[in-house]
């Protein structure tokens, strides 16, 4: 069995409940007990956004220019370097579902 992971997607979010460190203990677990082939990711690339998001939303993450309402919609304290990480997890979900397709 193959599992989509990146150890990217463990990040820092002051203030916030979110523990990210809950995918790389899963993870972990996972290497522990299974014999499974973990799969890096891609980022899905902004055309692939752009079938779910605004060009104007995706303009905004690419040029770091979210407006205080777009930041508080997220409820995460915001950085620039979210924009990249956010694809990054969004291409482990297209990734993990062609897996899926494979198997049919």
């Amino acid at each position: 069995m193959r599992v989509v992971y990146s150890g990217r997607y463990e990040v820092t979010l002051p203030g916030h409940i979110w523990p990210t460190s809950k995918y790389r203990m899963i993870a972990e677990a996972l290497r522990r007990r299974s014999q499974l082939t973990f799969i890096e990711p891609m980022p899905a690339s902004w055309d692939d956004l752009a079938l779910v998001h605004t060009a104007e939303y995706l303009g905004k993450l690419r040029d770091n220019a979210l407006t205080p309402e777009d930041v508080a919609t997220l409820e995460l304290p915001w950085s620039p370097a979210f924009a990249d990480l956010f694809r990054l997890m969004a291409g482990g979900t297209i990734a993990g579902v062609a897996l899926l397709r494979e198997r049919g």
